[in-house]
């Protein structure tokens, strides 16, 4: 509370505040000796917030499409500097009426609204597409494979031999087994069944009959689709291995390694003419002559349908090549 001095001077403030007029009470008492009235501040009024401005929503409209983007141009700045404000000068006795009050949200509320505003996007021309109806689309180049024809293989005769070479050498055992008994009869009288059951456990015995099927094999393996006449060849080189292997057994069967030279050579002598190595001999020519022909039977159909074959390879290549997917 203020009060004003008798001369009614007001003492000058050194800040410029705001003040308000004096309000005079109605039936304030005055003072009799100064004749001044006393005068009551009242504070100002308040004023009153202006209310936020609220933004109304924006209608959600589509865009329009955006025109393809011509050359970009900058745009003309001003280069000229603003004049700097000048200040103007303070009237302290003037009071300054307050400033009226913005909330912060009324200036966010724009810049927020700014700030969502998306840029334009660049216009990007895309390459046209090329649209066909459903019987429409180009036909897809599919490959094409040219099936050569698979040359025949020749089929040989040479297992179907060796296998009847098995045959062959067990015929040759028995064979070779009663010309040793009827010997051994012959040279032993009545002990001719002891005298064999002592032959046939020995190397003289049972190595012409190894050498025998080892003889056939190897005609089977030479000949193979070859005619009878080459087992008819082929049986006499049998015979005569089949005839040594007959000596080099009997040397075995004596121990030839123990005798002198005189003994042994007296033993080869007797062993040249000696009946069982003749009889293996005609046995071993004998038994590949007539096994042979049924090979040889086979090896002519074979033969056959190996030239049947080739026809129909030949005849397919005359023809051209077959297309296939």
């Amino acid at each position: 509370m203020s009060t004003t001095e008798p001369n009614g001077a007001a003492e000058p403030t050194n800040e410029p505040t705001p003040t308000t007029g004096p309000t005079q009470v109605a039936g304030a008492p005055v003072d009799a000796s100064t004749g001044a009235t006393t005068v009551i501040d009242t504070p100002a009024e308040p004023v009153a917030e202006p209310a936020a401005p609220v933004a109304e929503p924006e209608p959600l409209i589509e865009p329009p499409a955006p025109e393809p983007a011509g050359p970009y141009v900058a745009p003309a700045v001003d280069t000229t500097p603003d004049a700097a404000p000048v200040a103007e000068p303070i009237d302290y006795d003037y009071a300054a009426e307050p400033e009226p009050y913005v909330s912060p949200s009324t200036i966010a509320a724009p810049a927020a609204a700014a700030a969502t505003t998306a840029p334009a996007q660049p216009v990007v021309d895309e390459a046209p597409t090329v649209s066909y109806p459903n019987d429409a689309y180009p036909a897809q180049a599919t490959p094409i494979y040219v099936q050569a024809p698979t040359p025949p293989v020749d089929k040989g005769n040479r297992g179907f031999g060796i296998l009847v070479g098995l045959i062959a050498t067990a015929v040759f055992a028995i064979l070779y087994s009663i010309v040793a008994l009827i010997t051994a009869g012959v040279f032993t009288g009545d002990g001719a069944a002891d005298a064999f059951m002592d032959f046939a456990i020995r190397p003289v015995f049972y190595v012409p009959i190894i050498a025998f099927f080892g003889a056939f094999a190897l005609l089977a393996a030479i000949i193979n689709r070859a005619g009878w006449w080459s087992w008819v060849v082929g049986a006499f080189f049998g015979a005569v291995l089949v005839y040594f292997s007959y000596i080099g057994a009997s040397l075995l069967t004596v121990g030839a390694w123990n005798l002198t030279y005189d003994e042994s050579v007296a033993f080869l002598a007797n062993r040249w003419f000696d009946p069982l190595a003749i009889g293996a001999a005609v046995i071993a020519r004998e038994v590949p002559i007539w096994f042979g022909a049924w090979i040889a039977s086979r090896g002519r159909k074979v033969t056959e349908r190996n030239a049947a074959a080739r026809v129909e390879y030949e005849r397919v290549l005359a023809e051209g090549p077959t297309l296939s997917r």
